[in-house]
């Protein structure tokens, strides 16, 4: 799983931790605080979340939760050795849960058992939750999360038309919808149902129109403007230096007037060229932000190292189809040669 793409999965779950502790775990929490621990091991493995909580009840304990997208048949030793870790250091009861998320069926170990050791940790296959928990929430984040749930006999084209359909009445606002449904596609690859998701969001026209925004329609818009205003100054002043030039030679006013026609004429097109790769930048740094955040930010040094338009638009239209920021690179490196 790429860093940006699990990135993703990490931030919507985040948002869901809460729901998913107290109407699917029954963890009623008064308080909690998040306690840090990246075992020391090899691969100096991180927890996905690790909890000091306190209950309504009054009760005391470490809350372990990971997510897990495929079957590691060694997950019961990964979990027994956090156990250990965190009792050893906090001196605290430990409640263990792994959630499966993966598309595969559940078949990896929960415990372990030998003569005189015996360790379990429960393991929550998410295909085992109803959807409808999540995917009648007034949070977006909550519906997201719900396509990791059963749909049961709702099917899936059905279920991923109402989903999207929900995403679309609730949220209004198109960058913030855009970045919602970019979550959907990437939670969709665990379940095997990107294909499905990409096709009911152009079916719904729910695909981020970047000519459509108006922070691009506002910097094209400035870009001309601006980009026109500079090549008449530069074209004016191009043509006058080479109407005195000609007209030295052919005749002072039929070099002046050629000269200044030619310098109109070449300043529309350089203004013209400049207002929209101008445009085209400010738009394309819009959904890079949008669509992967300030990861994606850092390609606009790159970008900014292109001139040619035809280029320019090319990545723009190729940004609203990526899946990652890796997909982009090759594409702007070869334009930049």
């Amino acid at each position: 799983m790429s860093k940006e793409y699990d990135k993703i999965i990490k931030e919507t779950i985040r948002d869901v931790s809460d729901v998913l502790i107290s109407r699917v775990l029954k963890i009623h929490v008064a308080k909690s605080n998040p306690i840090e621990i990246k075992l020391q091991i090899t691969d100096e493995r991180e927890a996905d979340f690790i909890l000091n909580v306190t209950t309504l009840e009054g009760d005391n304990f470490a809350l372990h939760i990971e997510f897990q997208s495929t079957n590691d048949s060694d997950m019961a030793y990964r979990m027994m050795r956090y156990w250990l870790h965190i009792t050893q250091i906090y001196r605290l009861p430990v409640r263990q849960y792994v959630f499966y998320i993966g598309n595969e069926s559940l078949k990896m170990p929960n415990k372990i058992t030998e003569p005189k050791v015996k360790y379990e940790y429960d393991l929550i296959d998410m295909r085992d939750i109803d959807c409808e928990m999540f995917l009648y929430s007034e949070r977006p984040q909550e519906m997201i999360f719900s396509i990791l749930c059963n749909f049961k006999d709702k099917g899936v084209t059905i279920y991923v038309k109402e989903l999207l359909h929900r995403i679309k009445d609730l949220v209004r606002e198109e960058t913030l919808r855009g970045k919602y449904i970019r979550q959907i596609e990437v939670m969709a690859q665990l379940r095997g149902l990107q294909n499905e998701v990409c096709k009911g969001v152009e079916e719904m026209a729910l695909i981020f129109d970047l000519e459509e925004d108006i922070r691009f329609k506002q910097g094209l818009e400035k870009g001309l403007e601006r980009g026109l205003e500079k090549g008449l100054k530069q074209g004016l002043r191009q043509g006058l230096e080479q109407g005195l030039e000609q007209g030295l030679e052919q005749g002072l006013e039929q070099g002046l007037e050629q000269g200044l026609e030619q310098g109109l004429e070449q300043g529309l097109e350089q203004g013209l060229e400049r207002g929209v790769r101008r445009g085209l930048m400010e738009g394309i740094e819009l959904v890079l932000d949008v669509k992967f955040g300030s990861h994606g930010i850092t390609l606009m040094e790159q970008i900014k190292g292109i001139d040619n338009i035809g280029s320019l638009k090319k990545i723009k239209e190729h940004i609203r189809k990526a899946a990652s920021v890796s997909e982009l690179i090759d594409l702007i490196n070869s334009n930049r040669s």
